[in-house]
């Protein structure tokens, strides 16, 4: 979130017709496999933090955060968060890696391309980059009659809009269904509440050079 808004003034100068593309590799749809707590971002309570429940704030806040942008640069910015799969690489051999982690993918490696979500960096690559087509465009983007996306229709966004801007999707580039999700937050107010928490969290960063949750009485 950082990167996207140091670089906005550049990103809104873009010429391409359905935005400038922004594109954001983690967890996509994967929201519902941890607990959120709506009025703890920073998992600081007493029994809150677990792997999972990290993952599922950071998708959450991250949906919030593209959506906002969306809004607020109408036909400028075209946003899409992507699961994308196993990606198999030279980087899990990295000898530092702990003891466990190298004996499991020892084991595991000759029968990963048979797990359904198995992608090669050349497949994963060329998947990301699809998402940069005509099919994801900026909200409120209207393409002209002789213009087809690439693969298809518009897709709907995270809002279930039509080319609504903002993008969740999974390792084969279809759009992940978390609209029930999201809807059940955006009427208590948690794109706010996700919104001012980054703001709190940069600003204490590039002051103090660290973020510290306040204590709980």
């Amino acid at each position: 979130m950082r990167f996207i808004t140091k670089l906005l003034p550049h990103l809104l100068s873009s010429s391409l017709l359905t935005g400038a593309k922004i594109v954001s590799i983690y967890a996509a749809g994967m929201e519902t496999w941890g607990k959120l707590f709506p009025q703890d971002l920073s998992l600081d309570e007493a029994g809150h933090y677990s792997f999972m429940n990290c993952r599922t704030h950071a998708i959450a806040m991250k949906t919030m955060f593209l959506e906002d942008l969306a809004i607020r640069y109408p036909g400028k910015l075209s946003l899409t968060h992507i699961y994308p799969g196993l990606v198999v690489h030279s980087g899990f051999d990295n000898p530092t890696f702990p003891w466990w982690f190298r004996l499991i993918w020892k084991v595991m490696k000759p029968f990963v391309r048979f797990f359904p979500m198995y992608l090669t960096t050349e497949e994963s690559g060329q998947r990301v980059l699809f998402l940069c087509t005509d099919r994801y465009p900026a909200k409120g983007v209207e393409l002209d009659g002789e213009s087809d996306p690439v693969g298809g229709q518009v897709v709907h966004a995270t809002d279930g809009s039509e080319g609504g801007g903002a993008y969740s999707v999974s390792y084969t580039n279809e759009i992940n269904d978390t609209k029930e999700f999201y809807d059940q937050l955006r009427g208590k107010g948690f794109r706010e509440s996700v919104l001012s928490h980054t703001e709190q969290v940069i600003q204490a960063v590039e002051t103090k050079g660290i973020w510290e949750p306040k204590k709980k009485l």
